[in-house]
Parts: C-alpha cells; sequence; structure tokens
C-alpha cells in the first residue's frame, strides 16, 4: 500500500506509511506535565484483522487522548520467506517517528506486542532501529500478550491457522497449505542448522542491544493458550528479570485463548497497562 493511503475503515486516522505500517498522529493538545506515553506500538498478531486491532487502538485513544499510535503488522512472507535484512528495510519508515518519541526523558514509548508474529516484527524494528543509531530501542514499557512461545510444529502451524479466515472451506485449504510451508521451514532449518525464528526472538528481547524498558514489562498470558505455552513464557519472564533491573510482572489468565484475555476480562486487562505505565521509570534519557 502507497504511503500516505487511508487504510480500512476500523482504524480511521491512521496513514499508511508503506507495507504493514499505519500511524495515526494525535490533534489532542497535551499539557507539559501529562505522563501518558507520547507513543503507543502495537505489533499485532499473525493476520490481525482491522476490525480487531481496532479494539485495542479505541481503548487507547480513549486511555491517552494525546498519544499518537503506530501500528506494525506481520505479513506471510514475512513470516515464511522474507530475509530478516529486507523485513528490516521495510520497517525503515517507522524509524523517524521511534526516534522523535525516543527523545522524551522519560521514555515515553509504550511497546505493545501480540503473539510471537508480533515479538517477531518488534524484533525486526529493534534490529532496524540499531542498524540506523547503533542502539537498542528504548521504551517506557513492554506488553507481551501471548508470547514468547517456543518453536514446536503444532503450536506455529496453530499459530498461523489462529489468524485465518473463519469459513470453513477456505480454512481448510489454508490449513494444509500451512502444514505444507511450516513443514518445508523447519526441514530446511535442519539442513542448513538456521535458527529458528522464535528460538530468535526469545533471544532478541531479552538482549540490551534489542530492547530497554525504563518501567520494566508486563506478560500476560494464560493456561488455555493452546498456541503460547504459559510455561515457555515464565521461563523467558525469569531470564528477562537480568535486563530489566527485576522489574518484570507475570499476569496469568486461567481460561482465555491465544490473544483473547482483553476480550475475556477487559477491566483487568486495560488496569494492568494502567499500572506498569505508573511505574517510575528506572532510568532516563539522554538527550
Amino acid at each position: 500500500m502507497p504511503s500516505g493511503q487511508a487504510l480500512d475503515k476500523s482504524l480511521e486516522g491512521f496513514q499508511s506509511l508503506g507495507d504493514g505500517i499505519s500511524f495515526y498522529e494525535s490533534t489532542t493538545p497535551v499539557p507539559t506535565t501529562d505522563k501518558s506515553p507520547t507513543l503507543v506500538i502495537l505489533a499485532t498478531w499473525f493476520a490481525a484483522q482491522p476490525r480487531h486491532i481496532s479494539r485495542y487502538v479505541t481503548t487507547y485513544q480513549n486511555m491517552f487522548p494525546g498519544t499518537d499510535i503506530l501500528i506494525l503488522q506481520t505479513s506471510v512472507p514475512d513470516m515464511v520467506y522474507r530475509p530478516y535484512s529486507v523485513q528490516q528495510t521495510n520497517l525503515y519508515p517507522a524509524l523517524p517517528i521511534v526516534a522523535k518519541h525516543s527523545q522524551h526523558p522519560d521514555h515515553a514509548i509504550l511497546l505493545h506486542i501480540f503473539s510471537n508474529s508480533g515479538a517477531h516484527t518488534a524484533c525486526q524494528l529493534a534490529h532496524a532501529h540499531r542498524s540506523k543509531t547503533g542502539t537498542g530501542l528504548k521504551v517506557g514499557a513492554m506488553v507481551l500478550d501471548s508470547t514468547p512461545g517456543t518453536n514446536t510444529y503444532r503450536g506455529i502451524t496453530d499459530g498461523f491457522i489462529a489468524g485465518m479466515p473463519s469459513t470453513p472451506v477456505v480454512k481448510e485449504i489454508l490449513s494444509l497449505i500451512i502444514y505444507g510451508l511450516v513443514g518445508v521451514i523447519t526441514a530446511k532449518e535442519v539442513i542448513t542448522r538456521d535458527e529458528h525464528f522464535i528460538q530468535r526472538l526469545r533471544k532478541d528481547l531479552n538482549d540490551e542491544q534489542c530492547f530497554q524498558s525504563a518501567r520494566g514489562r508486563v506478560y500476560i498470558y494464560s493456561k488455555a493458550d493452546a498456541i503460547t505455552q504459559w510455561e515457555y513464557v515464565e521461563r523467558h519472564a525469569e531470564n528477562a528479570r537480568d535486563v530489566t533491573s527485576g522489574k518484570v510482572r507475570l499476569e496469568l489468565w486461567e481460561e482465555s485463548p491465544h490473544v483473547s484475555h482483553m476480550s475475556r476480562d477487559s477491566k483487568r486487562y486495560w488496569e494492568i497497562i494502567r499500572q506498569i505505565w505508573s511505574e517510575e521509570p528506572v532510568f532516563k534519557a539522554k538527550l
């Protein structure tokens, strides 16, 4: 989609900056004393539909009226065959926005990541930022919803299929294609000994050369998630304490499916985000 083109009506007010990159610039005046994030980055789950993304957008707009919002969506080529270097280059249009908001003394970027696909894209953004600036992505807080999981064949295929259209015949055909593609990718990784993208994103999320979070991070996950197993989330969170000055919060749901925690208990979900943002930053930005 060409830069500047209007998007789906579900994302009214957003403009496309490139393939999978959408930006909303708030026109609401903000007092200088306001402590809201100046930018929310939504790294969405695989094949996320605009009408579903808009539910998070609307709440953020009500919660933080003066906040800009950047949406990063993950495509099939990104997850199947597109080289990391190309994915990072494709994210360059987002970097000036990130750079502008990174200058805030309290690191006023809230990074909200969904599923392994969103985590993958967020990591590519961090690598793109580092290639241009020499530093990792400095944010105010990170929200990790239903991620990171691990690289089991069933978990990966289920993750892709979950984002497919619900029409039975279409979903069945696409599911067969996905099983085949994931099988080919898995075989290629075994033969070439390439690192699996989920193993790589698990490392990147806990690498200070990729991310620094002034208020730490919160993991929102569920025992009923058939795609991202809760045990792997907790293992990752334990390792994250070393790179977040111990500022790691775990929020376990009991019955909500993958990327459905907000739908199951929206009051709890958004209160968690309010609370993590209200934390005092553990370091200040260097202006």
